[in-house]
C-alpha cells in the first residue's frame, strides 16, 4: 500500500504541469507526464499525508504492543511513531539511477524506487544490489517491489515493441511466474508478476539493458499499472548517453576519486586538513561554487557509512525549509555512491554526493542560485553524480546487502 500511495504521487505530480511527454507506444504512457519528471522525485502534501497514514495504521499495533510489555512508555511510542512517518516521508523523495559507463558502454538511467535506506541497512532487512558473473546484474529491494536491472548483448523480449527519441530497439514485456528457494523460506513458493522494459542506446546498438518492476502476487491490475507508469513516465525519459556530459563538464583527479568541474571552472583555493584530517578544494565558476572534499575513512564508516550518507540528506531536509529535496543511490558499474538536492525556498540550489573507497571518504557540495546561472539543474545534478573512483575499493560490504538472486529463480508456471 506504502507503494500505491508513491505512485499515486507519481501521477499527481505529473497532472499539475503543462509540458507534455512525447507520445509513446507504451502502456501506462501519460502525455500529462513532461519528460522530465524522472529530475526531480518529489510528492505533493496529500499523497505524502497518506503514505504516513498508511504507516500510522499499519505500524501502530505492533507500537502499542512495546508498550505494553514495558519496553517504551506511551512517550516514547508516540515519539518513535512521529520521528518514523516524517522520516518515511522524507525518504520517499528518492531515487536509483543506474550509470554503466566504460570502454564501450555510455549509459545513464533512473528509476522512481529507492534502492537504498538507512532504518533497512541498520536492522538488515533490505535485499541486495550485486554484480553477478562480471555481468552487471542487480537486485533491488524497494518498498513493496522488486527491481532488476540487467545488462546483455541480446534481445531477449518479443512481446511488444516500443519507441522513443533517447532509445532504440525498445520491446515491452508482461509476465507472471513464481519464486522458488525464498532465502529463509526455502520450502515455499510466492507468486510474481513482472513488469519490464528493454531497450539499447542509438549510439550502441550492441548492448540491451532490461528493467525489470517484480511486484508479489499474479497479476494484480494496481501493481501493474503503477508499474507501467514508473516505467513509461520515469524510466525511459530518463535514458540519456553519458558522453554528453563532455560538452559543459571536464573531468579533475584527486587521488583514487575522479570527478567533474564546469568548464571554465577556476581553482579558488586549496584548504589545509582539519584536525579530522579533511581536505578541501574549491572551484568557482561564475555564481557556482564547487567544493570537493575527502577524508580518512573512520572506524564507524565500515558499518555506519552507507546509512549515513542518506542521513546527512534527511538532516538538511529537516533543518531547512525546502520546495524540492531529491536523494539518489548512484550504482556506477556496481559501485554505489549517494547524491542528494535541496532547493531552498530562498533561491539556493545545493547539490551533495558521497561515495568511499578502502582509504578515504570523497565528496562533492555545489551551491548557486539558480536564477543566477545559466547552467541547469539537471546537467549540474548529472556532472556530479558522474563522479567515481578510479579503482573499486577491495572492501565493498554492505551492511543489508546479502547476495540474493531471484532473477535467477523466477519461472514461467
Amino acid at each position: 500500500m506504502i507503494k500505491r500511495a508513491i505512485l499515486i504521487g507519481l501521477y499527481s505530480f505529473g497532472l499539475i504541469v503543462t509540458v507534455h511527454a512525447a507520445n509513446i507506444n507504451l502502456p501506462g504512457g501519460d502525455a500529462m507526464v513532461p519528460d522530465t519528471a524522472y529530475e526531480s522525485y518529489s510528492y505533493n502534501s496529500v499523497d505524502m499525508d497518506l503514505v504516513e497514514s498508511q504507516f500510522r495504521r499499519r505500524s501502530g499495533p505492533v507500537v502499542a504492543q512495546t508498550v505494553k510489555n514495558g519496553r517504551r512508555t506511551v512517550e516514547q511510542a508516540k515519539a518513535y511513531m512521529d520521528g518514523n512517518a516524517k522520516f518515511l516521508k522524507r525518504q520517499a523523495n528518492q531515487s536509483t539511477v543506474f550509470i554503466f559507463d566504460d570502454d564501450t558502454q555510455h549509459i545513464r538511467f533512473s528509476m522512481p524506487y529507492p534502492s537504498l535506506e538507512s532504518k533497512a541497512i541498520n536492522d538488515n532487512t533490505n535485499s541486495v544490489v550485486n554484480v553477478v558473473n562480471g555481468i552487471p546484474q542487480y537486485y533491488i529491494k524497494s518498498m513493496n517491489a522488486d527491481i532488476v536491472v540487467d545488462v546483455d548483448d541480446k534481445t531477449t523480449y518479443t512481446d511488444r515493441a516500443f519507441t522513443y527519441k533517447t532509445v532504440k530497439n525498445g520491446q515491452w514485456q508482461q509476465k507472471y511466474g513464481i519464486i522458488t528457494r525464498i532465502p529463509g523460506k526455502e520450502e515455499k513458493t510466492e507468486p510474481r508478476t513482472s513488469t519490464g522494459v528493454e531497450f539499447s542506446l542509438p549510439s550502441d546498438t550492441n548492448h540491451v539493458y532490461r528493467v525489470n518492476i517484480i511486484n508479489r502476487g499474479n497479476g494484480n491490475p494496481d501493481h501493474i499499472r503503477y508499474a507501467e507508469g514508473a516505467l513509461a513516465n520515469y524510466v525511459i525519459p530518463s535514458v540519456e548517453d553519458t558522453k554528453a556530459i563532455d560538452r559543459y563538464s571536464n573531468v579533475e583527479k584527486w587521488g583514487n576519486f575522479e570527478y567533474r568541474v564546469l568548464k571554465n571552472s577556476t581553482r579558488k583555493a586549496d584548504y589545509e586538513p582539519t584536525s579530522y584530517g579533511e581536505e578541501t578544494r574549491v572551484y568557482k565558476v561564475g555564481d557556482i561554487v564547487q567544493l570537493i572534499k575527502r577524508r580518512p575513512i573512520f572506524p564507524n564508516d565500515e558499518k555506519h557509512f552507507y546509512s549515513g550518507a542518506f542521513t546527512t540528506m534527511d538532516t538538511m531536509s529537516r533543518k531547512y525549509p525546502y520546495s524540492v529535496n531529491d536523494n539518489a543511490t548512484i550504482w556506477r558499474n556496481g559501485v554505489p555512491a549517494f547524491s542528494g538536492s535541496v532547493k531552498f525556498d530562498n533561491g539556493i540550489n545545493y547539490t551533495y554526493f558521497t561515495i568511499r573507497d578502502d582509504k578515504y571518504v570523497y565528496s562533492i557540495e555545489v551551491a548557486y542560485k539558480a536564477n543566477a546561472v545559466k547552467t541547469s539543474y539537471h546537467d549540474i545534478r548529472n556532472m556530479v553524480e558522474m563522479a567515481k573512483l578510479i579503482n573499486r575499493p577491495h572492501k565493498q560490504e554492505f551492511p543489508a546487502l546479502k547476495y540474493i538472486w531471484e532473477a535467477d529463480v523466477f519461472r514461467l508456471p
